[in-house]
């Protein structure tokens, strides 16, 4: 038997790619619940469950954009108050009607 097909280095082998697996879920899953607490503390959803937003870290193309929307855009800095929102009503208003 060839020392590279030895059947120690296929179960090796099978285990890494098991890691690296589980890993990926690991992740996957802190993700998605950090996105989900992102959205709670935002206000967009009180109901925001990790398990919603798993599929968007499916794909690595995504995972860039969406982390950095959760570490860029927070409550106290991006979102307007209750105030400035009267204001921009009465300006649509003003505006559109």
């Amino acid at each position: 038997m060839a020392p590279n097909s030895a059947p120690w280095r296929k179960n090796k082998t099978c285990r890494n790619q098991e890691w690296q697996i589980k890993m990926e879920s690991l992740n996957k899953k802190k993700n998605a619940l950090d996105f989900a607490m992102f959205l709670k503390e935002i206000g967009y959803s009180s109901t925001a469950r990790a398990q919603d937003f798993e599929w968007l870290f499916d794909y690595p193309s995504t995972r860039p954009f969406l982390k950095f929307l959760a570490s860029s855009i927070s409550s106290s800095k991006n979102v307007l108050s209750s105030d400035e929102v009267a204001q921009y009503d009465a300006i649509l208003v003003y505006f559109y009607c």
